[in-house]
């Protein structure tokens, strides 16, 4: 399998050539000819010749083609071949030879450091000396003296001559520990880089003193990790050669690549490894420097959000590969790309498989990282008893092992999933007791704050304050002991923030004056953000209430702005974290006490919005769209940026705050130059919440909800009028609204529920003078359409034909944001669009063989059904079958005004920029799945998307979450609205849903409108359940797809109400400029 992995990399090797080394072989001889630098020279070429046993034939070639006969005696004899080619003992034999034999004390001292250590050397010095004594320099013997002890050599015993090559000796004998520690301690001589600066010239160097220092300074700088300095002379790499050894040549390449990986430039890390590190180990065909680089490779990839490439490389070392014991890390590496790309099921099937492989190597660590994976992953998709079995699985391991380290960690994760998901606060704290009142919990600091830390969240989460105060004391107490103080802040901010939840203000107080007495330069950005909340709400209940909002707002700047760089590679979503949630919420709840509900409006929305501006900072889309080295940039760019964003909310003076603003503003803006390649268009600026209003006719309503946290707030606004209401919104009412969505899915509607939301937010006293209602919903609110509500309380739970639902009452449209409801207004007919319609259907899957899919035998009927009712769209095409393939809907697509999908497809919650639609191959290929991050470089021009017939990846329905994401995805590549079934719905209703909504907009009216139309067709003439009629959404512009011409006799009347309207006005104006006139 070697053989195809060398095959794989073939291309590379025209970049090493024996040409290459028969130039550098003939410099060391011609040197050696010379008697110039002889030490230096001949130690390399008798590197360079021992290298492979290839390079051996080539040199050997050179060599006897010379005219020193020296030379011939020295290397003629020495044959390798693939069965003897391990010549260690040979070559340092030889060193020995051609020192004694010329006098060189510098290659004699080198053989000396490279030779094993269990040698006896006294007989081979003695006669060097006895033979030599007059050319020996006077520092031999102090020098001598720690090579052979293997002790500290201090910098007085450096040597005057041969320096370059006994310190490159002693540098890479690995076994001289003490001797490399003393050179790295005292700095090996920098000043070489001032000399081989000043040396380069513009033609490439051989020489081996030059190589020498250059391959000193890689190795030193290297293990001392100082890989920004490392990187600095990298560029001397053009001008001098590195080890003669190509062995040794590329493990100093490989040095460089991980250096580059290691401060974040991928893409330079990249450079080496295909432009030097890969050819020369193609060449010299070493098997680990090839495996090591390619998996350094895939990891560059991967860090640039190349995931598609990631993968390539990690399956073909999978493979190729023969070496077994990298086979988990290999694995476990090309798993996680699966992830990124969607492909969960490869995912899942690749982590059993190293968890088959660490079973059988006995590699119970790897057992342990693994089981950890999969129980996050179950976790992710909501399957909550296998992510269980695998953490169970995995404390059987650790208590085999008796591993308490890993047996604590797993208690903690148990304590958390308990918590977080069962929301059990008993077996939570039970999971904490067990390593508390047992051996598990060590000595280690660090593991003793992590139990403490996991206590006091939960404490302070279940709003048990005196016990957390507790913990928080011991977490004081030890961090002050260990002088810590990043996390002695920590547990300062922790008690302040548990005075302030109970209402102990004077203390709170205090604890502030300790915290502003010290520099808090070090503490983290969250936890910056924590303080800077805290403060401002103390500040705001002890009465200076202005002062704190103004205070707050830098802060909530900085957090936005670091929130739309902030995107999880896999869902596109950026993470809330619980500082984040206090900061809005204490920040928007202080708005509305204070009157300024327009502010915290726009608040609200900007958080709604911030996945929408920040989709173009998704791994995936930027990495189809800019370069490694753009990639690579904007990653540190974003990293120096993060951290001046803590610098600045850390920052105590106002002109501190405002210089380290101007950098931030310096770097966003080159930032900015990047992100604009990704862009369809420039991110829209905040819109004040007026201009919205003066959008909002006098019979519109507008609901908006957004969650917070535990909060969510319902805004309702009108042309005049904005009134927020907060509602608490905990774990349990969450989980109680997921369960009202299930039941709606399942068909198991209970109309008691959803009364209960009506009355919740009061939707049955709405002023009459509303007839039309438009929804922003967030999350939850998805997967429940308010259409569907009764707006009188129901006499039985099923009693479905007898209650008036929201949708019978009231016109519905959605959108995600008041943005999206501004753009509403544009109308896109027939932009760039050069067919009105395109549909995409398949009933029959039977030939897929990656998914077990049902048939859809009404979903090409629909197509044809629709296109029949189409009668004043003109340019229609339909793919049908075989025909709806995935090449052809990304040829067609962006064309397309309408674009109509009939067949299986997957929104996904956890992973949306992988949501799939199941297409066909080309004839004789089998299915292939588009992903909807595919569609970023289509550029759709679509007035409208319509998804019928979908499945979720999380069961028969869509999370709230999974709708977003789709949305933004489509609406990103250029789609102007969205109509998608929220949960399955019988094929036969779907398609005559569609047939019914088609018609209405053949008719002229707009999206919502028709909508609506279909929905109550559904209503009136089917089952009343709203699980058959209310699955549909449609998000986004609602504006016609036709533009119907006027009949005739109505033409007439409205021209002639034209004309008497024209009169009317033209006598008002006469009158009213007679009376004025009159009045002069």
């Amino acid at each position: 399998m070697i053989i195809s992995l060398f095959l794989f990399l073939a291309f590379f090797i025209s970049q090493y050539s024996d040409n290459d080394l028969t130039i550098e072989a003939n410099y060391y001889i011609e040197n050696i000819g010379r008697n110039v630098d002889l030490d230096e020279n001949y130690w390399a070429l008798t590197e360079l010749f021992f290298s492979t046993c290839q390079v051996n034939d080539v040199v050997q070639d050179q060599i006897l083609n010379s005219d020193i006969i020296e030379l011939k005696k020295y290397y003629s004899d020495i044959n390798c071949s693939e069965i003897n080619n391990d010549l260690t003992k040979t070559k340092y034999n030889l060193y020995y030879q051609i020192s004694y034999e010329k006098g060189l004390t510098g290659l004699f001292a080198y053989f000396i450091i490279k030779s094993p250590k269990n040698e006896d050397f006294t007989s081979k010095i003695g006669a060097f000396k006895k033979v030599w004594q007059h050319r020996i320099p006077s520092d031999f013997e102090n020098l001598l003296v720690p090579i052979l002890n293997g002790s500290s050599l201090s910098p007085q015993y450096y040597p005057e001559t041969n320096t370059s090559l006994i310190i490159y000796g002693i540098l890479s004998q690995r076994n001289s520990v003490a001797l490399t520690d003393s050179l790295n301690n005292e700095h090996l001589p920098i000043f070489w880089i001032n000399e081989l600066q000043n040396d380069k010239s513009s033609d490439f160097s051989f020489d081996p003193k030059n190589s020498l220092k250059l391959n000193s300074l890689i190795i030193s700088l290297f293990r001392d990790g100082q890989y920004q300095k490392l990187l600095e002379i990298n560029d001397l790499t053009r001008f001098y050669n590195l080890s003669p050894d190509l062995n040794n040549r590329s493990s100093l390449f490989y040095a460089l690549s991980y250096a580059y990986f290691s401060v974040g430039r991928y893409d330079e890390s990249l450079n080496v490894m295909r432009n030097k590190l890969l050819p020369l180990g193609a060449y010299i065909e070493a098997t680990t420097v090839v495996l090591n680089s390619k998996l350094l490779m895939g990891a560059s990839l991967y860090q640039l959000g190349k995931f598609e490439e990631s993968k390539k490389v990690y399956e073909d070392l999978v493979t190729n590969n023969s070496v077994s014991k990298i086979n988990i890390e290999l694995l476990n590496n090309l798993s996680i790309s699966y992830l990124k790309l969607g492909q969960k099921n490869k995912y899942v099937s690749l982590m059993l498989e190293a968890l088959n492989t660490a079973t059988k190597e006995n590699a119970y660590k790897n057992k342990l990282t693994i089981l950890r994976n999969l129980f996050y992953y179950y976790l992710s998709i909501s399957d909550y008893s296998t992510a269980l079995r695998y953490l169970d699985e995995a404390e059987s391991i650790a208590l085999e092992n008796s591993d308490n380290a890993e047996l604590s960690a797993i208690h903690i994760i148990y304590a958390t999933y308990y918590w977080d998901v069962e929301n059990d606060l008993d077996k939570a704290l039970d999971e904490l007791d067990a390593i508390k009142n047992s051996t598990l919990l060590s000595d280690d600091y660090f593991d003793r704050l992590s139990f403490l830390k996991k206590r006091i969240e939960i404490f302070i989460d279940s709003e048990n304050y005196s016990k957390a105060e507790h913990e928080l004391l011991e977490f004081k107490k030890i961090t002050s002991e260990n002088s810590d103080n990043r996390n002695y802040f920590e547990a300062l901010i922790g008690l302040a923030e548990v005075k302030l939840k109970t209402n102990h203000l004077d203390e709170a107080g205090e604890i502030f004056d300790e915290l502003r007495l010290y520099s808090l330069d070090n503490i983290d950005f969250e936890l910056s953000v924590l303080y800077n909340t805290l403060s401002q709400m103390y500040n705001f209940q002890t009465g200076s209430k202005r002062e704190a909002l103004d205070n707050l707002e830098p802060v909530i700047e900085q957090v936005l702005q670091r929130a739309r760089t902030s995107i999880d590679t896999q869902t596109g979503f950026w993470t809330l974290e619980q500082e984040y949630i206090d900061l809005f919420n204490a920040s928007i709840q202080m708005l509305i006490s204070l009157g300024n509900e327009q502010r915290a409006l726009q608040l609200l929305d900007e958080l709604k919005t911030i996945n929408d501006a920040a989709l173009y900072n998704s791994p995936i889309l930027r990495a189809n769209s800019l370069s490694e080295e753009d990639l690579a940039q904007d990653k540190i760019l974003n990293d120096k940026i993060q951290d001046l964003r803590t610098e600045y909310l850390n920052q105590k003076t106002s002109d501190g705050r405002l210089q380290i603003k101007s950098q931030i503003d310096r770097l966003s803006a080159q930032r900015e130059e990047i992100l604009n390649k990704v862009r369809n268009e420039l991110p829209n600026p905040v819109i004040p919440v007026w201009v919205i209003q003066r959008n909002i006719s006098n019979n519109e309503l507008i609901l908006h909800f957004t969650e917070v946290g535990d909060k969510l707030y319902l805004a309702k606004i009108s042309s005049n009028k904005i009134d927020i209401s907060v509602y608490d919104f905990d774990r349990l009412t969450k989980n109680r609204f997921q369960d009202f969505a299930d039941h709606i899915a399942s068909a198991s509607t209970d109309l008691f529920e959803l009364h209960e939301i009506t009355s919740l937010f009061k939707l049955d006293e709405i002023p009459s003078q509303y007839n039309s209602i438009t929804v922003i919903p967030d999350n939850h609110l998805y997967r429940i359409p308010l259409d569907i509500l009764p707006l009188s309380e129901p006499e039985t739970s099923r009693s479905f034909g007898q209650v008036n639902y929201l949708i019978e009452k009231y016109d519905t449209r959605y959108f995600t944001s008041l943005q999206e409801f501004l753009e509403n207004n544009r109308d896109t007919f027939g932009q760039k669009s050069t067919v009105d319609f395109s549909a995409f259907a398949i009933s029959d899957f039977r030939s897929f063989d990656s998914q077990t899919l049902p048939s859809l035998p009404y979903a090409t009927r629909e197509i044809l059904n629709i296109d029949k009712k189409l009668t004043d769209i003109e340019n229609r095409n339909l793919y049908l079958g075989a025909d709806a393939t995935k090449q052809t809907f990304l040829e067609e697509a962006g064309k397309s005004r309408i674009l109509h999908v009939a067949t299986h497809s997957e929104v996904s919650e956890q992973d949306p920029l992988f949501s799939t639609i199941y297409l066909n191959g080309r004839s004789g290929h089998k299915e292939q799945p588009l992903y909807a991050y595919e569609l970023f470089t289509t550029q759709l021009h679509n007035e409208m998307v319509m998804l019928n017939s979908c499945s979720s990846g999380s069961g028969d329905y869509l999370q709230g979450s999974g709708v977003m994401g789709i949305s933004r995805a489509l609406r990103y590549a250029g789609a102007q609205s969205l109509a998608l079934n929220l949960w399955s719905v019988n094929d036969k209703i779907a398609s005559e849903f569609a047939t019914t909504f088609y018609e209405s907009l053949n008719r002229g009216k707009t999206k919502s409108q028709s909508m609506r139309d279909a929905k109550l067709m559904l209503l009136e003439t089917g089952n009343a359940n709203p699980h058959y009629w209310g699955a549909y959404m449609l998000i986004g512009n609602s504006i016609p797809i036709t533009k119907k011409p006027v009949k005739t006799g109505l033409l007439y009347f409205s021209l002639l109400l034209i004309f008497l309207a024209s009169g009317y006005y033209a006598y008002t104006k006469t009158y009213s400029i007679t009376v004025r006139n009159s009045s002069i």
